[in-house]
Protein backbone atom coordinates (compact mmCIF):
# COMPACT_ATOMS: atom_id res chain seq x y z
CA UNK A 1 0.00 0.00 0.00
CA UNK A 2 1.00 3.23 -1.07
CA UNK A 3 2.21 5.08 2.23
CA UNK A 4 -0.36 7.70 3.42
CA UNK A 5 1.18 9.51 6.37
CA UNK A 6 4.64 11.03 6.94
CA UNK A 7 5.93 11.63 10.02
CA UNK A 8 8.75 13.90 9.65
CA UNK A 9 11.52 14.73 12.18
CA UNK A 10 14.64 16.42 12.13
CA UNK A 11 16.23 14.61 15.26
CA UNK A 12 15.98 11.24 16.59
CA UNK A 13 12.29 10.40 18.67
CA UNK A 14 10.82 7.62 20.00
CA UNK A 15 7.24 9.34 20.29
CA UNK A 16 7.82 9.71 16.68
CA UNK A 17 8.93 5.71 15.98
CA UNK A 18 6.43 4.76 18.02
CA UNK A 19 3.46 6.56 16.60
CA UNK A 20 4.34 5.08 13.01
CA UNK A 21 3.99 2.02 14.42
CA UNK A 22 0.99 2.09 16.03
CA UNK A 23 -0.15 3.52 12.52
CA UNK A 24 1.21 0.91 10.25
CA UNK A 25 -0.19 -1.56 12.88
CA UNK A 26 -3.62 0.38 12.42
CA UNK A 27 -2.97 -0.44 8.72
CA UNK A 28 -2.44 3.02 8.04
CA UNK A 29 1.30 3.32 5.53
CA UNK A 30 3.51 5.24 7.59
CA UNK A 31 6.79 6.03 7.19
CA UNK A 32 9.53 8.68 8.99
CA UNK A 33 11.43 11.18 7.16
CA UNK A 34 13.61 14.18 7.59
CA UNK A 35 12.84 15.39 3.73
CA UNK A 36 11.55 19.29 2.91
CA UNK A 37 10.08 18.21 -0.06
CA UNK A 38 7.37 15.96 -0.93
CA UNK A 39 5.38 15.62 -4.03
CA UNK A 40 2.56 12.92 -3.69
CA UNK A 41 -0.45 13.67 -1.11
CA UNK A 42 0.28 13.12 2.21
CA UNK A 43 -0.67 13.87 5.47
CA UNK A 44 2.67 15.13 7.04
CA UNK A 45 3.03 15.42 10.92
CA UNK A 46 5.85 17.99 11.37
CA UNK A 47 6.97 16.55 14.62
CA UNK A 48 8.71 19.43 16.52
CA UNK A 49 10.27 20.37 13.20
CA UNK A 50 11.33 24.11 12.80
CA UNK A 51 13.00 23.84 9.54
CA UNK A 52 10.95 25.21 6.58
CA UNK A 53 9.23 22.67 4.49
CA UNK A 54 9.33 22.87 0.91
CA UNK A 55 7.43 21.85 -2.18
CA UNK A 56 4.29 19.64 -1.27
CA UNK A 57 1.79 17.69 -3.67
CA UNK A 58 -1.99 18.90 -4.01
CA UNK A 59 -4.22 17.56 -1.61
CA UNK A 60 -0.98 17.56 1.38
CA UNK A 61 -2.32 18.59 4.91
CA UNK A 62 0.68 19.60 6.92
CA UNK A 63 0.06 19.48 10.64
CA UNK A 64 1.81 22.07 12.85
CA UNK A 65 4.01 24.55 10.59
CA UNK A 66 7.15 24.96 11.10
CA UNK A 67 7.10 28.39 12.13
CA UNK A 68 4.78 27.89 14.73
CA UNK A 69 6.64 25.44 16.34
CA UNK A 70 9.47 27.54 16.04
CA UNK A 71 7.51 30.26 18.15
CA UNK A 72 5.87 26.92 20.42
CA UNK A 73 9.36 25.89 21.24
CA UNK A 74 11.02 29.10 22.90
CA UNK A 75 9.30 30.17 26.35
CA UNK A 76 9.56 33.29 26.08
CA UNK A 77 8.16 34.29 22.44
CA UNK A 78 4.99 31.59 23.16
CA UNK A 79 4.02 33.86 26.93
CA UNK A 80 4.47 36.93 24.52
CA UNK A 81 2.17 35.88 21.69
CA UNK A 82 -0.32 34.81 24.27
CA UNK A 83 -0.58 37.52 26.39
CA UNK A 84 -0.83 39.92 23.20
CA UNK A 85 -4.00 38.30 21.85
CA UNK A 86 -5.42 38.58 25.90
CA UNK A 87 -4.84 35.05 26.77
CA UNK A 88 -4.83 35.45 30.72
CA UNK A 89 -3.95 32.30 31.67
CA UNK A 90 -0.58 32.95 32.19
CA UNK A 91 2.26 33.21 35.14
CA UNK A 92 3.45 36.96 35.61
CA UNK A 93 6.80 37.00 33.74
CA UNK A 94 9.57 39.82 33.01
CA UNK A 95 12.30 40.03 30.61
CA UNK A 96 14.40 42.15 33.13
CA UNK A 97 14.74 41.42 36.76
CA UNK A 98 11.71 41.94 38.77
CA UNK A 99 11.82 44.93 41.44
CA UNK A 100 11.57 43.71 44.90
CA UNK A 101 7.89 45.30 45.22
CA UNK A 102 7.35 43.21 41.79
CA UNK A 103 8.28 40.00 43.56
CA UNK A 104 7.09 40.26 46.72
CA UNK A 105 7.79 37.18 48.97
CA UNK A 106 7.13 34.78 45.45
CA UNK A 107 9.87 32.33 44.37
CA UNK A 108 11.44 33.84 40.90
CA UNK A 109 11.89 30.74 37.94
CA UNK A 110 15.12 32.68 36.57
CA UNK A 111 15.37 30.67 33.12
CA UNK A 112 16.34 29.79 29.36
CA UNK A 113 13.99 30.31 26.69
CA UNK A 114 14.57 26.86 25.33
CA UNK A 115 14.64 24.58 27.98
CA UNK A 116 13.20 21.46 28.00
CA UNK A 117 11.60 19.19 31.57
CA UNK A 118 13.02 21.56 33.55
CA UNK A 119 16.36 22.07 32.40
CA UNK A 120 17.41 25.74 32.49
CA UNK A 121 15.75 27.07 35.10
CA UNK A 122 17.01 28.35 38.35
CA UNK A 123 14.80 28.93 41.74
CA UNK A 124 15.64 31.97 43.42
CA UNK A 125 13.79 32.03 46.88
CA UNK A 126 12.62 35.19 48.07
CA UNK A 127 16.06 37.65 49.33
CA UNK A 128 18.06 35.55 46.45
CA UNK A 129 19.56 37.83 44.07
CA UNK A 130 19.00 37.50 40.10
CA UNK A 131 21.29 37.19 37.73
CA UNK A 132 21.06 38.05 34.09
CA UNK A 133 18.71 35.99 31.89
CA UNK A 134 16.26 35.62 29.27
CA UNK A 135 13.02 35.46 31.60
CA UNK A 136 12.01 35.77 34.99
CA UNK A 137 8.79 33.39 35.97
CA UNK A 138 6.71 33.55 39.00
CA UNK A 139 6.59 30.50 40.55
CA UNK A 140 3.10 29.43 41.25
CA UNK A 141 2.78 26.60 43.51
CA UNK A 142 0.67 23.77 42.43
CA UNK A 143 -1.95 21.87 43.44
CA UNK A 144 -2.49 19.22 40.26
CA UNK A 145 -0.05 19.71 37.05
CA UNK A 146 -1.51 18.27 34.07
CA UNK A 147 -0.93 17.26 30.47
CA UNK A 148 -3.81 17.83 27.90
CA UNK A 149 -3.28 16.39 24.61
CA UNK A 150 -4.80 18.62 22.01
CA UNK A 151 -5.42 17.97 18.50
CA UNK A 152 -7.57 19.79 15.57
CA UNK A 153 -9.07 22.08 18.53
CA UNK A 154 -10.16 19.25 20.55
CA UNK A 155 -8.67 17.17 23.75
CA UNK A 156 -7.82 14.03 23.13
CA UNK A 157 -6.20 12.35 25.94
CA UNK A 158 -5.56 13.66 29.46
CA UNK A 159 -2.37 12.80 31.83
CA UNK A 160 -1.61 14.14 35.39
CA UNK A 161 1.65 14.46 37.00
CA UNK A 162 2.58 12.23 39.96
CA UNK A 163 5.34 11.11 42.27
CA UNK A 164 7.53 8.18 41.37
CA UNK A 165 6.39 5.76 44.66
CA UNK A 166 9.82 6.28 47.19
CA UNK A 167 11.05 9.01 45.38
CA UNK A 168 13.04 11.35 47.94
CA UNK A 169 12.90 14.84 46.75
CA UNK A 170 15.43 17.84 47.63
CA UNK A 171 13.02 21.26 48.23
CA UNK A 172 13.62 22.16 44.64
CA UNK A 173 13.08 19.11 43.06
CA UNK A 174 9.69 19.37 44.95
CA UNK A 175 8.93 22.48 43.03
CA UNK A 176 10.19 21.57 39.41
CA UNK A 177 8.52 18.28 38.30
CA UNK A 178 10.61 16.89 35.67
CA UNK A 179 10.72 13.23 34.95
CA UNK A 180 14.57 14.09 36.05
CA UNK A 181 13.35 15.24 39.63
CA UNK A 182 11.08 12.08 40.56
CA UNK A 183 8.12 13.10 38.59
CA UNK A 184 5.58 10.79 36.00
CA UNK A 185 2.71 11.78 33.49
CA UNK A 186 0.09 9.11 34.73
CA UNK A 187 -3.55 8.14 32.94
CA UNK A 188 -5.27 6.51 36.01
CA UNK A 189 -6.94 8.34 38.58
CA UNK A 190 -6.95 11.95 36.82
CA UNK A 191 -8.64 14.71 38.96
CA UNK A 192 -11.70 14.83 36.55
CA UNK A 193 -12.23 18.26 37.84
CA UNK A 194 -8.76 19.34 37.52
CA UNK A 195 -9.08 17.83 33.75
CA UNK A 196 -12.25 19.64 32.35
CA UNK A 197 -11.15 22.90 34.09
CA UNK A 198 -7.51 22.59 31.94
CA UNK A 199 -8.49 21.47 28.39
CA UNK A 200 -10.07 24.96 27.29
CA UNK A 201 -7.73 26.16 28.81
CA UNK A 202 -5.25 24.47 26.74
CA UNK A 203 -6.98 24.35 23.61
CA UNK A 204 -7.39 28.16 24.02
CA UNK A 205 -3.51 28.33 23.72
CA UNK A 206 -2.94 25.82 20.92
CA UNK A 207 -4.91 28.01 18.90
CA UNK A 208 -3.92 30.62 19.93
CA UNK A 209 -0.38 29.66 18.70
CA UNK A 210 -1.59 28.68 15.47
CA UNK A 211 -1.29 24.72 16.70
CA UNK A 212 -2.60 21.39 14.80
CA UNK A 213 -1.44 19.34 18.13
CA UNK A 214 0.74 19.92 21.27
CA UNK A 215 0.64 18.71 24.83
CA UNK A 216 0.01 20.98 27.00
CA UNK A 217 1.35 21.51 30.74
CA UNK A 218 -1.22 23.21 33.18
CA UNK A 219 -1.30 23.75 36.72
CA UNK A 220 -4.32 23.76 38.93
CA UNK A 221 -2.79 26.64 41.78
CA UNK A 222 -2.59 25.62 45.04
CA UNK A 223 -4.33 28.78 47.03
CA UNK A 224 -7.09 29.57 49.81
CA UNK A 225 -9.35 30.66 47.20
CA UNK A 226 -9.96 29.03 43.78
CA UNK A 227 -7.97 30.36 40.95
CA UNK A 228 -7.97 29.64 37.39
CA UNK A 229 -5.72 27.11 35.59
CA UNK A 230 -2.35 28.22 34.80
CA UNK A 231 -0.60 28.25 31.33
CA UNK A 232 3.41 26.29 31.72
CA UNK A 233 4.59 25.05 28.56
CA UNK A 234 3.20 23.41 25.24
CA UNK A 235 5.40 20.27 23.78
CA UNK A 236 5.32 19.68 19.97
CA UNK A 237 7.02 16.56 19.88
CA UNK A 238 5.41 14.76 23.53
CA UNK A 239 6.80 11.70 24.83
CA UNK A 240 4.16 8.90 24.02
CA UNK A 241 5.02 6.19 26.43
CA UNK A 242 1.16 5.66 27.64
CA UNK A 243 -0.74 2.93 25.20
CA UNK A 244 -3.58 5.24 26.27
CA UNK A 245 -2.10 8.54 24.89
CA UNK A 246 -0.16 6.31 21.93
CA UNK A 247 -3.75 5.17 20.98
CA UNK A 248 -5.91 8.78 21.17
CA UNK A 249 -2.95 10.27 18.91
CA UNK A 250 -3.31 7.11 15.95
CA UNK A 251 -7.05 7.33 16.07
CA UNK A 252 -7.10 10.77 15.48
CA UNK A 253 -4.33 10.33 12.42
CA UNK A 254 -5.78 7.53 10.84
CA UNK A 255 -9.48 9.62 10.78
CA UNK A 256 -7.15 12.31 8.89
CA UNK A 257 -5.66 10.08 7.07
CA UNK A 258 -8.73 8.84 5.46
CA UNK A 259 -9.11 12.13 3.66
CA UNK A 260 -5.71 12.56 1.93
CA UNK A 261 -6.88 11.71 -1.56
CA UNK A 262 -4.39 8.49 -3.27
CA UNK A 263 -1.38 9.39 -5.02
CA UNK A 264 -1.10 9.07 -8.55
CA UNK A 265 1.78 7.68 -10.01
CA UNK A 266 4.55 10.66 -10.68
CA UNK A 267 6.17 10.76 -14.63
CA UNK A 268 9.23 12.03 -14.57
CA UNK A 269 11.29 13.19 -17.56
CA UNK A 270 13.62 10.26 -16.64
CA UNK A 271 11.16 7.77 -16.47
CA UNK A 272 9.23 8.72 -19.06
CA UNK A 273 12.14 8.14 -21.24
CA UNK A 274 12.90 4.97 -19.00
CA UNK A 275 9.54 3.63 -20.04
CA UNK A 276 9.71 4.68 -23.71
CA UNK A 277 13.44 2.89 -23.77
CA UNK A 278 11.55 -0.77 -22.96
CA UNK A 279 8.82 -0.01 -25.19
CA UNK A 280 11.86 0.56 -27.89
CA UNK A 281 13.55 -2.79 -27.00
CA UNK A 282 10.75 -4.42 -26.91
CA UNK A 283 9.25 -3.62 -30.13
CA UNK A 284 13.16 -4.45 -31.82
CA UNK A 285 12.99 -7.87 -30.08
CA UNK A 286 9.43 -8.80 -31.54
CA UNK A 287 10.37 -7.65 -34.96
CA UNK A 288 13.95 -9.33 -34.64
CA UNK A 289 11.88 -12.39 -33.72
CA UNK A 290 9.22 -12.12 -37.06
CA UNK A 291 12.32 -11.46 -38.87
CA UNK A 292 14.20 -14.63 -37.85
CA UNK A 293 10.93 -16.59 -38.12
CA UNK A 294 10.07 -15.31 -42.13
CA UNK A 295 14.25 -15.98 -42.76
CA UNK A 296 13.64 -19.92 -41.36
CA UNK A 297 10.00 -20.07 -43.39
CA UNK A 298 11.86 -19.02 -46.69
CA UNK A 299 15.12 -21.12 -46.24
CA UNK A 300 12.25 -24.19 -45.33
CA UNK A 301 11.18 -23.82 -49.04
CA UNK A 302 14.07 -23.87 -50.54
CA UNK A 303 15.22 -26.75 -48.95
CA UNK A 304 12.26 -28.46 -49.52
CA UNK A 305 12.96 -27.74 -53.41
CA UNK A 306 16.23 -29.04 -53.13
CA UNK A 307 15.08 -32.00 -51.22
Amino acid sequence: MATKVIIRRTSVSDGARALKDSLNTALVPTKLSDKSTYTRPYLIVNWGGTSAVGGVGVGTKVLNNPEVVSVARNKLATFTKLREAGFTNLPDFWTIPPTDEQRGKSIILQRTVDGQSGSGIKIKRPGEALTAAPMYVRYVPKLQELRIHVMNGKAIAVQQKRKVDGREQSDDEALIRSHHNGWIFAVNDINHEAAEAAKPVAIEACRILGMDFGAVDIIIPKSKTPKPPVFLEVNTRPGLESPTVLGAYTNELKSMAGEIPAAKPITTRRTANAVTKRRSITTHASNTKRNHAGLADVQGRYAGKER
